[in-house]
């Protein structure tokens, strides 16, 4: 089946994202940041032109604007420790790839903002999966395909296990990007990362 996780092509390497609607594509704003182009590759191969319309450096998320992608939008769901799924995503910019996971836990957690200069509160999913660069921005799933979250981080210390943004932790930003979708220039947002 199809993961609806299309590429999103930022010099010259593959990102990761998903639909989130006709048309909205959501990955990580430090996957944009710095970026002045936008070509979102489809599970079918075609090449789409899209804008940043939703921009959010504190929760690490940013939404695109693809008004040619037509694809059906992945359906949110819930997760609790135990759940097992998959992340999906272009690890090292190379093919898709589907790799196992479990969700260890939700937690409240104290980080930096992708600047490194504030310290921000998120909603996060601790999981044991293989996310290398590349797997930021693709979505975190149950066996039904159901998203459960946004990859957004790999532990320092500990290769197989990741972090992904709830969809709790998302909805919000994905509703006000479809609501007001307002043309973004990332291009003058380097992240510190």
């Amino acid at each position: 089946h199809s993961s609806n996780a299309p590429g999103s092509e930022l010099s010259g390497s593959k990102r990761s994202g998903f639909s989130v609607g006709a048309g909205y594509i959501v990955t990580n704003a430090h996957v944009v940041s710095g970026t002045t182009a936008h070509t979102i590759l489809t599970p079918g191969g075609a090449k789409l032109q899209g804008t940043v319309v939703y921009f959010d450096p504190e929760r690490d998320v940013a939404v695109l604007r693809v008004p040619d992608y037509r694809s059906a939008p992945l359906v949110f769901g819930p997760a609790q420790r135990g759940t097992k799924g998959a992340v999906i995503g272009y690890p090292g910019g190379g093919p898709e790839q589907v790799s196992a996971a479990v969700v260890n836990g939700k937690i409240e957690a104290e980080g930096r903002d992708i600047y490194n200069a504030n310290l921000v509160t998120r909603q996060i999913f601790v999981i044991q999966a293989k996310v290398r660069p590349g797997n930021s921005g693709g979505p975190l799933v149950d066996l039904e395909g159901r998203v459960l979250g946004l990859v957004f981080a790999t532990s320092a210390g500990d290769p197989n296990q990741a972090y992904a943004l709830t969809d709790d932790e998302i909805q919000g930003d994905v509703k006000d990007a479809q609501a007001h979708p307002t043309q973004t220039d990332t291009s003058k947002y380097a992240c510190a990362a």
